[in-house]
């Protein structure tokens, strides 16, 4: 559990002037000031319950899902809404923060939750879905390009995303 309220806990910094800011992750990324306890629990509460449940559900979903029947992925489509507006409803009436958060601070305050294990396991799923493009191309019967592309564009920003990862767990050691 501790590995989901790290990830969550990533998502608060402080401001320039010693307020709570908070980060809302996903479609809409902002920062808001938190200046109730109470309300900044709330919103560690629904973070970490978002990745510990929500996360792999979809995951789960898209695995089973057939990609030729678009009506399998509406439970995705449903969930995303659902999920998208409960954050409005927690952050309703926050206001916008309006100062600025440095790029290295950022970095070092999520590199904080990049775990050796998180990076290897993205750069697997990453070549695992770059090899199925690529399986797609190739062995594919009468599929064509378009069914590839997805695999293929989804496993290159994966591992992109992992290398990244790595790039700023190695600069914060370094600079430790």
């Amino acid at each position: 559990m501790g590995f989901f309220k790290d990830i969550a806990q990533s998502s608060f910094k402080v401001g320039d002037n010693d307020e709570t800011i908070y980060l809302s992750k996903g479609l809409i990324r902002r920062f808001y000031v938190v200046s109730e306890p109470e309300r900044a629990q709330q919103l560690l509460a629904y973070d970490r319950k978002v990745f510990m449940l929500l996360i792999p559900i979809i995951t789960l979903i898209i695995l089973f899902a057939n990609i030729k029947e678009p009506v399998t992925l509406i439970p995705v489509i449903l969930l995303v809404v659902i999920e998208l507006a409960s954050k409005k409803y927690l952050l309703r009436g926050l206001p916008v923060y309006k100062g600025k958060i440095k790029k290295v601070k950022k970095e070092s305050a999520d590199a904080e939750v990049f775990y050796p294990g998180l990076i290897i396991t993205l750069a697997a799923i990453g070549l695992l879905f770059i090899g199925m493009g690529v399986a797609f191309i190739f062995l594919g019967e009468n599929t064509g390009l378009g069914i590839a592309l997805i695999p293929l564009l989804l496993g290159a920003v994966i591992t992109t995303i992992s290398l990244y990862m790595l790039k700023v767990n190695k600069s914060n050691k370094a600079v430790k």
